[in-house]
């Protein structure tokens, strides 16, 4: 569930930085805790992916490779938010009212 939340939130922030914001960076926001609950879900699912793989290891192949996709995905998806982050393409809102204000 969580994974699939992300990856609607990927795509909805993406959207954003591409049509509303039209590329530009430093625009598109959201609340500054929300970083560390990034970080700490994705943790949580890759350890849990680790776990479901391990798990899952004597288990038919359609078993083990969903386990495998579902943990590949939502590592993915990671590091596209860290990606977006590091390249300002998503901000925190004090970073944002940082820029609007010009300092």
């Amino acid at each position: 569930m969580f994974a699939g939340i992300q990856w609607w939130q990927l795509g909805y922030r993406l959207d954003l930085f591409y049509r509303e914001y039209h590329r530009e960076r430093f625009a598109n926001h959201v609340g500054d805790d929300v970083f560390a609950f990034i970080h700490v879900v994705n943790v949580l699912l890759l350890l849990m992916g680790g776990f479901s793989s391990w798990t899952f290891r004597r288990e038919t192949a359609l078993w083990r490779w969903s386990a495998v996709g579902i943990t590949v995905a939502n590592l993915v998806a990671w590091l596209a938010f860290v990606y977006m982050r590091a390249t300002g393409m998503l901000v925190g809102y004090m970073e944002f009212i940082e820029h609007w204000k010009g300092r």
